[in-house]
């Protein structure tokens, strides 16, 4: 597929590779398995510790009248730019903010300054998802927000995004193929919203649950 102008072809990722990154990430800035998971703090560390070998993150704040909302700068210095409305929202626990900083993050973590712009070109255009750094970002996002141990334990899209503060849209992304209704109506509000997981049922509209069923 033709790219738009605003991705970038980039090396071929697959989404467990993603995840595995989004993992590893976590683990380095001492954030896997905290409840109190906050982007921004792990952000923070990446401006006191070069992780990644290419030095101390550089934290700017932009125009907030403008666009973009966030941007990254790819290099031996690597710097994340963002509307500082943006980022105090993410700070704060907001879903679309919290989300907008993961998707740079991604873009630090998994991405270098050989990636190619979109141009006429046709080596240059994406042929895959799994080289656009668009879509790279966002599934490192989805990874990074929501572990695999939050897609166990809160199962629909309505609980996980609750509890895990990213947007529904972003956790039915997340939960891909895997998320769909039984058909059976909820016990406890009569909607139609039940999904089945393993020894679980779990209504998506009002949180009824019974387990191991």
């Amino acid at each position: 597929m033709k790219p738009s102008l605003k991705d970038h072809k980039v090396r071929f990722t697959t989404e467990s590779e993603i995840r595995a990154a989004a993992i590893r990430f976590r683990l380095l800035t001492g954030s896997l398995g905290r409840p109190d998971f906050n982007i921004s703090d792990c952000v923070r560390f990446l401006t006191r510790n070069d992780l990644y070998g290419w030095g101390k993150l550089e934290l700017n704040y932009i125009d907030s009248t403008g666009w973009p909302t966030a941007y990254v700068v790819l290099g031996s210095k690597r710097s994340l730019n963002i509307q500082y409305e943006v980022w105090r929202e993410a700070d704060e626990g907001i879903p679309q903010a919290r989300f907008i900083v993961a998707h740079e993050v991604g873009h630090l973590v998994l991405h270098d300054h050989y990636a190619q712009q979109f141009s006429g070109e046709k080596s240059k255009w994406i042929s895959f998802d799994e080289e656009s750094g668009e879509w790279q970002a966002n599934k490192f996002a989805e990874h990074v927000l929501i572990l695999e141990d939050d897609v166990h334990n809160y199962v629909t899209p309505l609980s996980i995004s609750i509890h895990c503060a990213v947007e529904y849209e972003v956790a039915k992304r997340r939960l891909g193929k895997s998320f769909k209704y039984s058909g059976e109506c909820c016990q406890e509000c009569g909607n139609f919203s039940l999904v089945r997981k393993c020894e679980w049922v779990k209504c998506d509209t009002c949180g009824w649950t019974v387990g191991y069923v």
